[in-house]
């Protein structure tokens, strides 16, 4: 038996300012299926770890954001996910 190569996907939810969202949800699929969730903490940071090297990943936070979502394939290091609120725009 092999040593199985873990990976993990690390990340900051930002808001226009660049500043952490506390509490964004974000979903994990590997290879189009549903693999886990994730909540930011109050300085916008999530991580999703211990993941099977080699695998697809798409990473998508729940809300508006850019981008809306982001694909890892074959991810066989680990990775970093950022997101930024898009921008409100005023009445």
């Amino acid at each position: 038996m092999g040593t199985r190569t873990v990976v993990s996907i690390t990340g900051t939810v930002t808001d226009a300012n660049n500043v952490g969202i506390n509490n964004v949800s974000l979903a994990l699929t590997k290879n189009g299926a549903a693999a886990g969730t994730a909540q930011t903490n109050v300085l916008g940071n999530y991580s999703f770890g211990n993941l099977a090297a080699g695998a697809n990943y798409v990473v998508t936070p729940a809300g508006s954001f850019t981008p809306s979502s982001q694909t890892l394939n074959n991810l066989a290091v680990n990775a970093t996910a950022n997101f930024k609120a898009a921008p409100s725009i005023p009445p």
